[in-house]
């Protein structure tokens, strides 16, 4: 009788935050507080549709999530969400036929045997490929319509989407590889948060001395993946990242230089440090208001890979070494420091602070801001990614502590403004005098 009576309240608790959402949505104004008001709302649903959906399910679904991923994995190498539409309904027939991957199932089955289990309705064996639908559906990947026979659901629609998909298997690359073995890592280091970037999770899983990068080098299948995920993710987040980066070099800094040099197209407007491969600074050149030079930097490697744009400098550098590009408007940390420990980040500001010309040039870092409370699971889960390096996503408070520790001025922390969990923020700061 109590579960019943919990999970009237639960849904209570539903229903009440869909009406605010709602409510929400009907408001006019695109103030600041507005958006983070419909913000908070849309997060209210989130956390009681995911409390429903848990007392429903029970804890029990926890302990297999681990073959949940796998599942959805197989699927992307079997390349079930290839060429699929909307509104499609496809058998277990119709999927076969349209699979090469044949060496990728186990056992003696062919792929098309292996999605085709009707034709043989005496035999006692579930092919595999059919077990993997049947968990996806149960993760509600894809909707069973009969039997053998499946639909689109609303996540497996978003799948049909290359860069998602893309994104997906970038994460797999490497946290498949370390995550099983967390809670033996952090049992070996006391339970202590990890600090040190050359004895992290993923030295320890992979029981390598190299850093991950390094090791990428040595492994292209897993480069290739990695590469790939993060020019995906620069596309999925250029629009609203271009939009932000635009009209901060559309603006003055803190202060402005005593020679009047904001026009000359000689003067450095942006250095983008850890550039990587993604194409966002190109999208940006093309507005012809931004005077100046822009300046792409990565490690040698990354920089030989990357697409040459008109109107964008590539340049090698290690951002452990001194900044060399002195005097920009604004230099780039995209999705940096995450990766790193606090004392990492340290030196990588201390190495960029001489560079700066006080109250004009501005660090901008695009990277998570976590709420104190109430943080959305993936931004939970993915700071506890970041222990593969040794980094962690921060909150606000956090962002202040580290920035202001090497003397940096912080002008401005905002959280996303999109309204979905685990999205971007921009934080930007200076070096005042």
């Amino acid at each position: 009788m109590k579960k019943n009576m919990d999970h009237t309240q639960l849904i209570d608790d539903l229903e009440s935050a869909i009406k605010d959402w709602r409510s929400e949505q009907r408001s006019n104004g695109p103030s600041s507080s507005a958006e983070a008001v419909k913000e908070r709302s849309r997060n209210n649903v989130l956390a009681a549709a995911r409390s429903l959906v848990t007392a429903l399910e029970a804890l029990n679904l926890l302990s297999v999530q681990p073959a949940g991923h796998a599942a959805l994995r197989t699927a992307l190498m079997l390349n079930i969400f290839e060429n699929w539409e909307s509104d499609e309904v496809k058998t277990a027939h119709e999927l076969a036929e349209q699979t090469t991957a044949e060496e990728l199932l186990i056992g003696m089955l062919s792929a098309k045997d292996a999605f085709v289990s009707s034709t043989v309705p005496n035999s006692d064996t579930v092919p595999i490929a059919v077990r993997i639908m049947r968990a996806l559906v149960g993760m509600r990947i894809f909707e069973e319509r009969a039997e053998n026979t499946y639909g689109h659901s609303a996540l497996s629609r978003e799948l049909t989407e290359p860069s998602l998909r893309t994104m997906v298997i970038g994460m797999a690359s490497t946290a498949a590889l370390t995550m099983a073995k967390l809670p033996e890592f952090l049992a070996s280091i006391h339970f202590q948060n990890p600090k040190d970037p050359e004895n992290a999770l993923f030295q320890y899983a992979l029981d390598t001395k190299l850093n991950m990068f390094q090791w990428l080098e040595q492994h292209p299948e897993h480069l290739a993946a990695f590469s790939a995920f993060q020019a995906a993710s620069t596309r999925r987040r250029g629009p609203v990242l271009q939009a932000n980066l635009s009209n901060l070099l559309s603006t003055k800094g803190p202060g402005v230089l005593a020679e009047e040099t904001e026009k000359e197209e000689a003067r450095v407007l942006l250095v983008d440090v850890g550039a990587g491969h993604g194409r966002l600074l190109g999208e940006l050149r093309k507005n012809k208001e931004l005077v100046g030079r822009i300046i792409a930097q990565d490690l040698p490697e990354v920089v030989a890979g990357r697409e040459s744009v008109d109107g964008v400098e590539n340049m090698a550098f290690d951002f452990l070494q001194p900044q060399p590009v002195h005097g920009a408007s604004v230099y780039l940390f995209s999705h940096i420091f995450h990766d790193w420990p606090d004392s990492t980040c340290h030196q990588i500001l201390a190495n960029t602070l001489p560079a700066l010309t006080a109250n004009y040039s501005r660090i901008v870092i695009v990277d998570q801001v976590l709420p104190n409370i109430g943080a959305p699971a993936i931004s939970s889960l993915l700071d506890l990614s970041m222990m593969t390096f040794g980094g962690s996503e921060r909150t606000e408070r956090q962002w202040r502590k580290l920035l202001e520790a090497v003397g940096l001025r912080v002008v401005s922390i905002e959280r996303s403004r999109t309204g979905i969990p685990g999205s971007d923020g921009l934080i930007v700061a200076y070096l005042q005098q």
